[in-house]
């Protein structure tokens, strides 16, 4: 099954910027200065229509709704319609989020039945193919048609301005005005950086091994995770915590047995938790605050300290470390030299880890509320393409959790085999759905 591209455009703010604001130079803080220029996002899924017999007609009608709604909505969130400029200002230039509209020959109900990464791929705008046309748009949207008249929506702004936050801010902004409900909308806050040029940091970069690899979904239900908590003695973990502990643990036990096989050595290992900061900052910062209030928090597990309640209360404490005796540094005159000391630290880390693990969570961000006037939506999932990856989110009735998975093609092999995985998540279920709307 084929994703058949049928238009790309440019969809500009519906009043230009400088209308509005004072300068057309925005300046991007620290924080989104260290941020590669990738793009992250969300696929949402919506059923279709109950009273529509033309479904070609009703898409056209729901896509051009939408492009006029985001044209409105970006006039608030005018740095997303910019140009990043030398990956530390944007160029608030009005010209505006590529917008691509698709269609696929499968039917919602069959896709959701058992979801295909591959062709997830294909329902983002991240390919650089589909972007070529507006090369230096900062948001990326892919509305997508199923043959049933169901569709999916992507949003994918760069990282460089918004965090996996700041896009449910936007995103909530963005289908108020779609509802042409304006009492819910978000006004977002943007803070420029302090600085004037380029600040040089330590060279620090995560290098991951090129081998092919494979991407799998578990996805761990309340009743599970419950178990896995009662597992451990740690004092009231979360769930986040205890199944990224299995992940990474189980993730790290057949690393060891490839390494092994291969007569290579083993050692300890490093995973990299980013964590959104705002709540835990004295004063905590708004939820509308735009950017990357985020951090990656180091979590070192040695290799003869395995066992799932030792790594559950390491994942514990090095946030709580974090959050403690480090967050309120990463602010203000202090952020500069607490990201540089940070910084250096995870090199020396790294330096001496033989596997590195990265991984993001989308858990408590209100994706499943995204109704743009024709209901919530049936699934949002985030996928995953990066080597030792590990993204978490929110299941739809919100007390499981959805991971996706990438590792080395052959620990993938015995990772999607592995019992314990197996005894607390389901290998790629189908998506609970409303099958009357299907």
């Amino acid at each position: 099954m084929e994703v058949e591209i049928i238009s790309i455009k440019a969809i500009k703010p519906s009043y230009t910027t400088h209308h509005h604001h004072r300068h057309k130079t925005f300046k991007l803080s620290l924080l989104d200065q260290r941020v590669p220029p990738v793009y992250g996002g969300a696929v949402l899924f919506y059923g279709p229509s109950r009273n529509s017999d033309n479904i070609f007609s009703e898409f056209s009608k729901k896509s051009q709704h939408l492009q006029r709604s985001l044209s409105k909505t970006l006039v608030q969130f005018y740095p997303l319609a910019g140009s990043l400029k030398d990956d530390i200002f944007i160029d608030c230039n009005d010209e505006g989020a590529c917008f691509i509209e698709a269609q696929i020959g499968c039917k919602l109900k069959d896709f959701l039945g058992k979801p295909d990464h591959e062709l997830l791929n294909h329902l983002t705008p991240i390919t650089d193919s589909k972007k070529a046309k507006f090369p230096n748009s900062l948001l990326l949207v892919q509305v997508t048609l199923f043959s049933c008249g169901g569709m999916s929506i992507a949003v994918f702004p760069s990282h460089k301005i918004a965090d996996a936050t700041s896009m449910g801010t936007f995103m909530q902004s963005w289908t108020a005005v779609n509802r042409n409900d304006r009492s819910k909308f978000v006004l977002p806050e943007f803070i420029e950086g302090s600085c004037l040029s380029r600040r040089e940091f330590p060279n620090w970069n995560i290098e991951m091994p090129s081998e092919k690899q494979s991407t799998r979904r578990p996805v761990f239900c309340a009743s599970k995770i419950a178990s896995l908590k009662g597992a451990t003695s740690q004092h009231r973990p979360s769930k986040v915590e205890v199944v990224l502990a299995l992940i990474v643990r189980r993730a790290i036990a057949v690393s060891r047995a490839s390494r092994l096989l291969s007569g290579k050595p083993f050692g300890r290992s490093v995973l990299f938790h980013f964590v959104n900061f705002r709540s835990k900052l004295v004063p905590p910062l708004p939820g509308n605050r735009m950017g990357n209030i985020i951090w990656s928090i180091p979590v070192v597990f040695e290799e003869d300290e395995m066992e799932l309640n030792k790594m559950v209360g390491n994942i514990s404490r090095s946030l709580l470390n974090f959050y403690n005796e480090d967050v309120n540094k990463f602010q203000g005159d202090e952020l500069y030299e607490a990201m540089c000391k940070s910084l250096k630290e995870k090199r020396k880390i790294l330096e001496n880890s033989v596997n590195t693990y990265v991984c993001s969570s989308l858990c408590k961000i209100s994706f499943y509320g995204v109704d743009f006037g024709w209901g919530k939506p049936l699934w949002v999932t985030s996928p995953n393409n990066a080597r030792n990856k590990i993204v978490l989110l929110d299941t739809k009735c919100g007390d499981g959790v959805e991971a996706w998975v990438t590792l080395e093609e052959q620990e993938m092999a015995r990772f999607e085999r592995d019992e314990e995985i197996l005894a607390y998540a389901s290998l790629n279920p189908s998506v609970f759905c409303n099958s009357s709307r299907l």
